[in-house]
């Protein structure tokens, strides 16, 4: 099995301020693993992100 592993940041908490080539690399994931928020719900990092991930 080969792939690409990538690394991203949601920055300060502002989902405008996601970078161009963060924004086009979450849009052509077809795995992505964020940080579970507390109590079961959506992390922070996965609610900035969320605009961005293509329609898997």
């Amino acid at each position: 099995m080969s792939g690409k592993l990538y690394a991203l940041s949601s920055g300060p908490g502002a989902a405008d301020l996601i970078t161009v080539r963060a924004a086009r690399i979450l849009g052509q994931l077809d795995v992505l693993y964020a940080p579970a928020g507390r109590k079961g719900g959506d992390s922070l990092a996965l609610s900035i992100v969320r605009e961005y991930l293509g329609a898997h």
